[in-house]
């Protein structure tokens, strides 16, 4: 896997992003290997209820999936619920219950956003950002909170270390399509070797 993994991730259909946001988006292997399909596959679809580690504007978060949308054929094609997928990049949006972290393994139901009205957080987020499904379900505290595995914890905090790339990467991803006049795409330029 090489570092424009992501970037094709980020748009499947084509290398459009250009050369620039390989350079910028380049991270570890690791980094890379937890974010390509989001775990998600054939042999392990997300569903709903399922949890998974999501980027938000505010950073990363945890979230809880209540409900799926995937566009259907065409360019005019609706929006349908789903209940499950094999790939991520199927999913259009994802309507979910964010966990805002909190300390060590745990994640509170009520972020710092919405304390003062004592209320949950909620989103209706695009497949891009959801980054990978846990591995294990999260314990669920008296409080309301979550516990997540130790495993899941690492890989958070392993993928809480490389926010600064997400966070370009998803700058170069709003900025798809939009090309300077003179600029090559990616697809321009592989038609040249």
């Amino acid at each position: 896997m090489n570092s424009r993994a992501l970037i094709y991730r980020l748009n499947p259909q084509s290398w459009s992003m250009g050369k620039a946001a390989c350079g910028l988006v380049k991270t570890s292997r690791r980094q890379l290997d937890e974010v390509v399909g989001a775990r998600v596959s054939r042999f392990r679809p997300i569903c709903l209820e399922d949890y998974g580690i999501i980027w938000t504007e505010h950073g990363l978060r945890v979230a809880r999936v209540f409900s799926l949308q995937s566009k259907g054929g065409g360019k005019n094609g609706k929006h349908d619920a789903v209940t499950d997928s094999s790939i991520i990049t199927a999913i259009s949006y994802a309507s979910v219950q964010i966990y805002e972290h909190y300390h060590g393994a745990q994640f509170r139901d009520i972020p710092r956003a919405t304390a003062l009205l004592q209320t949950k957080q909620f989103g209706h987020i695009p497949s891009i950002t959801f980054l990978c499904l846990l591995i294990a379900t999260p314990k669920i505290l008296r409080t309301g909170g979550i516990e997540l595995s130790s495993e899941d914890s690492q890989r958070f905090t392993k993928l809480v270390g490389g926010l600064d790339k997400f966070n370009a990467a998803m700058v170069l991803f709003r900025k798809r399509g939009k090309k300077k006049p003179g600029e090559i795409s990616e697809e321009e330029d592989a038609g040249d070797q």
